[in-house]
This record gives structure tokens, sequence and C-alpha cells, in this order.
């Protein structure tokens, strides 16, 4: 299964990574476990729709990000009725082809941060007795 970095679901999603991560912990362990300390989350493309839907439908309608994922993977094609006067329709094929081009742009313009010690970039010291 395809998965990507926690920065680049950012990127596809339009929000910070710091944002990502809370929204992750907001929905909880059996949305996406947790990973293991000091390695990268990955998050598989799947999930990836069902943020993105998140991240839209809570920006939307104002509505806490557990509920927006129930819509959100509601896989009836009929518009959601919230009453005899309005209805919600969730385009899960629009997005999934909104997330295919953002994740093509994204995956070439997100640099993976360097791990570890810098490397030196000064004049190498020379060891005594050489």
């Amino acid at each position: 299964m395809r998965a990507v970095t926690t920065a680049t679901a950012a990127a596809v999603l339009g929000i910070e990574r710091k944002s990502l991560d809370n929204l992750i912990l907001r929905l909880g362990p059996e949305f996406l476990p947790h990973g293991r300390q000091g390695v990268e989350r990955r998050i598989p493309v799947p999930v990836l729709a069902d943020l993105f839907l998140v991240v839209e439908l809570t920006e939307a309608l104002q509505i806490p990000a557990r509920r927006a994922l129930e819509i959100a993977r509601q896989r009836d094609p009929r518009p959601h009725s919230g009453s005899d006067f309005l209805s919600l329709e969730v385009r899960r094929d629009h997005a999934l082809r909104e997330i295919e081009l953002r994740l093509r742009h994204a995956i070439e313009s997100v640099v993976r941060p360097r791990r570890g010690r810098p490397l030196a970039t000064g004049p190498k010291s020379k060891t005594p007795g050489a």
C-alpha cells in the first residue's frame, strides 16, 4: 500500500504539519495507530483521502473532526439529509482526483529534512603527528 510522510500529507491537505498531527490525535488511535518514537509516521494514501474530506468538512461546516470522519467514510452516494431543508453531498471521487493531483506536486516539492548531526563545513583539523 502506498504511504506518504506527514510532511507530504500536510502539503497535500494544505495545512501545517503540526495541525495534521493534532487532527490525527483528535481522531484517535483507532483511526491511525501511533508510530514509534524517532520514526516518521507514514500515512497510507486511502487514509489521506479521509483526512482530506475531514479537513474540508470541518472548515466548511465547523463540525468536530470525529463527526466529519463519520460523514467522510459513508460510502452511500446519495446526499446526506440533515432535515427537510438541508442536504449534504460528499463527492469522494472528485476528492480522490484532487488528492492525486496535489500528491504528484507534493512528492516533487516536499524535501525531507536531514536527520542526525550536521555535516562539518569548516576546514578539517589535522591530527598531531601526521
